[in-house]
């Protein structure tokens, strides 16, 4: 769980600090609508080179926020089955 909040952390520090157009797409959604929103993003079209490569690192983290999102309800049905 410790490593999927890191990655929360991760990702709205670099929303902070990235460039105004992205930025304003995805400041306000909650952290389930964040994360949809950046797997299913795709590059675009007149961004600059830091726009780009900051929207690559967003999609890359949301990656790993799902890959352990899935790790951890793996677990937690792992444990369920142990305590049932």
């Amino acid at each position: 769980m410790k490593a999927r909040t890191e990655v929360i952390v991760q990702l709205k520090s670099l929303i902070v600090t990235a460039p105004e157009q992205v930025r304003a797409e995805y400041r306000d959604l909650t952290t389930s609508r964040l994360i949809t929103r950046l797997t299913g993003s795709r590059a675009r079209v007149g961004d600059d080179e830091v726009a780009s490569r900051t929207r690559t690192a967003l999609k890359r983290l949301a990656g790993r926020y799902q890959q352990l999102d899935e790790e951890i309800t793996g677990h937690d049905a792992a444990l369920v089955q142990l305590v049932d």
